[in-house]
């Protein structure tokens, strides 16, 4: 949904590459998804919350799977993984002498 909605959902697993392809040296990568309580986090709901129109728009969801989503993200007694956050890094070559 998120593609059609014009967001890049694989970014995070193309860094590795990006950082290598940049000329970096001890390349690395991890996920980090916790587990929330609903209404304690933005990220997942804001995201889907201002991309509400356009993914309706693109007939895998409707309105109302969206509000669905956004009620149980916005509910303290539910407990979801929010999208995956790739941490990447890189160390620059050593200068020649």
């Amino acid at each position: 949904m998120f593609p059609a909605a014009g967001a890049d959902a694989c970014f995070g697993s193309r860094l590795v590459e990006m950082l290598s392809e940049a000329g970096l040296h001890n390349v690395g990568a991890e996920l980090h998804t916790p587990v929330v309580t609903g209404g304690t986090e933005d990220w997942a709901h804001g995201t889907v919350e201002q991309l509400a129109p356009r993914l309706a728009e693109t007939g895998l969801v409707t309105r109302a799977d969206v509000e669905f989503f956004l009620g149980l993200t916005g509910d303290g007694s539910s407990h979801y993984a929010p999208p995956l956050m790739v941490c990447a890094w890189g160390q620059r070559p050593a200068p020649s002498a």
